[in-house]
């Protein structure tokens, strides 16, 4: 029989509500009648509630940065031009992700439970002791928390049957719900687990063809980790501002890999791995320890030139595809749909790095 899955806000926040693969491989196991996707109908107002006030600050962070003189003169360039354009009012983006929103989660016959009856003495007797989920000091926004809670126990109750709630909130991870729902915080080792069992000898395959494809995945994130290195601007807090002259890469080794299924489609299974990569670069840069000061324009000039060394390691995401239709068809490559989430490298000095 089906499991009974509740996914709480904090789940939906931490996988970019629904642009995360998870969220969406739960949506097409629920549809596909493999789990029982469960939500309250506060859940559901909580998770539109926060999209609605990650995006204000969103459109207000790239608005300012708009209206920032420095970004016009990108303006210059037909290419990027296009791109200077302001985001579409609040309303209307929040009203598209809540229609959004509603058509996923019927889609996937989600059970969304209605309000409940609720023990208002229980839930009042919990506010003043301070017992979860009234504990954390912010008591008028923890009062969703106590009634999503009250009304998943109401329908198991009700409906005899368990569910367990997947929650990355710390407060709701210590709660003690009553008997036949539990509450667990890793949901990624659930969905793994899951789509193992469904999709045994298929995902078999993953391992396989993973240990293969190891030179190319290195030799892909090598290549990507130079391109990105090769940017003077990342390193302006090594070199406390000073020019870098040249960039020389003394070595890029990727020294372990892992990996977790996150989805698995009728072609293709997705994973997500996590490479740890160690780093040697050498700046050329200026030595603040020779040159001439000019005190009216208050520069160095005439500086020599010395190494700085950065040494670090770094653990970098990767979402991996690879086709497999059966255990004996599959495409022996895989490919590299995005690495670092599709953002740029981000390295942090240490006092060791630093100039």
């Amino acid at each position: 029989m089906p499991e009974n899955i509740f996914l709480d806000t904090s789940i939906f926040v931490q996988e970019n509500f629904l642009e995360g693969k998870r969220i969406n491989e739960f949506l097409n196991l629920s549809k596909a009648g493999s789990i029982n996707l469960i939500l309250s109908i506060i859940t559901v107002n909580e998770i539109k509630s926060r999209f609605k006030k990650q995006a204000r600050m969103a459109i207000e962070k790239h608005n300012e940065l708009l209206n920032n003189r420095q970004m016009s003169v990108l303006r210059n360039s037909v290419k990027e031009k296009s791109k200077l354009v302001k985001f579409s009012k609040i309303k209307i983006i929040a009203e598209a992700f809540d229609a959004l929103l509603d058509e996923e989660l019927l889609n996937a016959n989600t059970t969304i439970i209605e309000y409940p009856v609720i023990d208002s003495e229980e839930i009042f007797k919990k506010y003043f002791e301070g017992t979860f989920p009234f504990n954390t000091g912010e008591k008028k926004h923890e009062f969703p928390d106590a009634i999503a809670l009250l009304s998943v126990e109401e329908w198991c109750s009700k409906n005899k049957t368990e569910c367990i709630i997947f929650s990355k909130d710390k407060d709701f991870l210590k709660s003690k719900p009553a008997k036949g729902v539990t509450v667990n915080g890793n949901y990624e080792d659930f969905l793994e687990a899951l789509l193992t069992r469904l999709y045994k000898e298929r995902v078999d395959i993953v391992s396989v063809l993973f240990t293969k494809n190891d030179s190319l995945i290195n030799r892909e994130l090598q290549e990507w980790v130079k391109g990105e290195v090769d940017d003077d601007s990342i390193y302006y807090d090594f070199t406390n501002s000073y020019d870098v002259h040249d960039i020389k890469v003394s070595s890029i080794n990727v020294i372990k890999k892992e990996y977790q299924v996150i989805s698995v489609e009728e072609e293709s299974i997705e994973v997500e791995a996590t490479a740890t990569v160690h780093i040697k670069i050498i700046l050329t840069i200026d030595d603040e320890e020779s040159g001439i000061y000019d005190s009216e324009e208050k520069e160095m000039y005439y500086m020599e030139t010395t190494e700085l060394t950065v040494d670090q390691e770094l653990e970098i995401p990767l979402n991996i595809l690879f086709y497999i239709t059966h255990k004996d068809e599959y495409d022996d490559k895989c490919e590299i749909v995005e690495i670092n989430n599709g953002k740029p490298i981000q390295l942090e000095p240490d006092s060791s790095d630093m100039y």
